[in-house]
């Protein structure tokens, strides 16, 4: 996230088509659905964690991606709030039909998040299932 930007304009820079109320509109619309819209106007540097993954989360939803890569997104969150974004997380994965690559060390996140799970050591795959 860019600190210098609000919530909203930070999601703004995701949305990619439309003029700019309907970006407006859209990004607003994305805040609401991930719980953040209260504080769209915010500094984005007075956030919490929580708050910037949020907005983290509505920006990269944003371009309408088909393929999201999450890369530990919940490893500094505390544990109310990890478990309502993971959550939230597959709520939107699953009405979007997006497919999400996640990186975690979580076993948390795997059960949660997990449709198929592949293990990895150093240099080689020691499971994968579906």
């Amino acid at each position: 996230l860019l600190d210098h930007l609000s919530p909203l304009d930070n999601v703004v820079l995701g949305v990619r088509s439309g003029d700019r109320a309907t970006r407006r509109s859209e990004a607003a619309a994305l805040l609401e659905r991930v719980g953040a819209a209260a504080r769209s106007s915010a500094r984005t540097r007075t956030l919490s964690g929580g708050e910037r993954q949020r907005v983290a989360l509505a920006r990269a939803l944003a371009g309408k991606p088909r393929i999201l890569l999450l890369d530990e997104p919940f490893s500094s969150l505390d544990a109310p709030t990890r478990q309502q974004l993971r959550g939230l997380v597959r709520e939107l994965v699953n009405e979007r039909e997006i497919i999400a690559l996640l990186v975690t060390h979580d076993a948390g996140d795997v059960a949660v998040l997990g449709d198929r799970v592949v293990t990895y050591e150093p240099g080689r795959t020691v499971s994968a299932t579906e």
